[in-house]
């Protein structure tokens, strides 16, 4: 979807005259997290997460431009609390569903919904750069008021790049100092999930990315969910 910053407080006016609509049908999304698997200091982490994601989207329009940090990793060599399964996609996905475009038209009696942001995986970010005659202002635009960055660590092989190593590693963090700095300047909200640690994801992103990222993120919404166990086999029949 392309973003025209120019229909920005159009969207916001339409998004307000429906916010008890929106509160009511959306944040049910957020109500769906489980906790009755997880013990008293889980729950609580989970909790203050969902918490924290839902005060992030509703601060969208007035603090445009903010990021959030949704990392978990493995803390105990534990393979039920390895950082997978603990709900950072599905915290990520549920943020990007709740910031939403709302179309009314009474003569119709019909009211739209649609995302005013983006969601990609890492691996299809990176793959945004691959594109013939790139330009950050087109390629970009799709990102909407907010791009959402699922699973940065995992980006894989990029195409139409030596193989080695240090060239991997430098077009990587290049890509995400571009990614960053455009949303920094534009004022575009930015989620990014990893589980990686903060170290790993600094390394992965580069130094001078990371530093913008900082910059973007208030402490609040640096979230770590570290040793909340994998609810996929909890939660599976076997």
């Amino acid at each position: 979807m392309r973003y025209d910053y120019d229909m920005r407080p159009e969207w916001i006016k339409a998004a307000n005259s429906l916010a008890d609509r929106m509160t009511t049908a959306n944040r049910l999304m957020f109500d769906q997290f489980t906790y009755g698997h997880l013990n008293d200091h889980e729950a609580k982490l989970l909790s203050n997460a969902v918490s924290k994601a839902i005060e992030f989207v509703q601060k969208i329009d007035d603090e445009p431009g903010k990021a959030m940090i949704i990392i978990a990793h493995d803390t105990t060599g534990d393979l039920t609390r390895s950082g997978y399964g603990c709900g950072k996609t599905r915290l990520a996905e549920t943020i990007a569903d709740n910031n939403i475009f709302v179309q009314s038209y009474p003569d119709d009696n019909q009211t739209y919904t649609m995302r005013r942001g983006s969601f990609f995986e890492a691996r299809e970010v990176m793959a945004l750069f691959e594109r013939e005659r790139f330009k950050a202002d087109e390629n970009f635009a799709e990102f909407g008021n907010m791009v959402v960055i699922d699973d940065v660590g995992r980006e894989g092989t990029l195409q139409y790049e030596k193989r080695d190593e240090v060239t991997q590693k430098t077009e990587t963090q290049a890509r995400y100092y571009n990614i960053i700095n455009y949303c920094y300047q534009k004022k575009i909200s930015l989620v990014l999930t990893s589980n990686l640690t903060a170290g790993q994801l600094a390394e992965t992103i580069g130094g001078a990315a990371w530093s913008r990222l900082l910059e973007m993120t208030p402490s609040h919404y640096k979230i770590n969910l570290s040793g909340i166990p994998d609810m996929r086999p909890m939660l599976a029949e076997f």
